[in-house]
C-alpha cells in the first residue's frame, strides 16, 4: 500500500492534469496576437474567403517578438485600455502566436468556420482579468 504522502501527491498531479487538459486556453498573448484574434474572428464569423486572406497577410508581415520580449509588449495594451490610445498595426507576436493563428485560418480554409471563430474567442476571452 503506497504511502499517504505519496497518494497526495498523485491525487495532486492527477488534478493538475486534468486542469490543465480541461482549461487547454491559450493563456496571455502580445498585443498584435490579440488584435490578430480579432481581425481573425471577424473574418470567421463572416464566412469570407477575402477577409481570411487579408488577414493572413496582416498575420504574415508581423515582425515576430521574442517569447521574452512578451511582458514588456503586455504594459501597451494596458496603456491603451487606460487611456485609449491606438496601438500601431504593425505589433509584433511570438513564433507560437504566429503558429496558432496560423493553425486557426488553417482550419476556417477547411470549412470549419465556428470551429476557428471559437478559437479566436478563446484567445480574447483568456486575456480578460478577473
Amino acid at each position: 500500500m503506497p504511502q499517504p504522502s505519496t497518494l497526495i501527491r498523485l491525487s495532486l498531479l492527477l488534478v493538475s492534469c486534468g486542469f490543465l487538459i480541461g482549461c487547454g486556453g491559450y493563456g496571455k498573448v502580445s498585443p498584435g496576437a490579440y488584435q490578430s484574434a480579432t481581425a481573425l474572428f471577424s473574418a470567421c464569423k463572416a464566412k469570407t474567403n477575402d477577409r481570411l486572406d487579408k488577414v493572413e497577410a496582416f498575420i504574415q508581415q508581423q515582425p515576430v517578438l521574442s517569447e521574452a520580449d512578451l511582458a514588456d509588449s503586455a504594459t501597451n495594451v494596458d496603456h491603451k485600455q487606460k487611456t485609449g490610445a491606438p496601438l500601431p498595426a504593425d505589433l509584433p507576436i511570438t513564433a507560437t502566436e504566429k503558429s496558432w493563428l496560423q493553425q486557426i485560418i488553417a482550419d476556417a480554409r477547411q470549412g470549419n468556420w465556428e470551429s476557428a471563430a471559437k478559437s479566436c474567442r478563446r484567445i480574447m476571452e483568456d486575456q480578460v482579468e478577473y
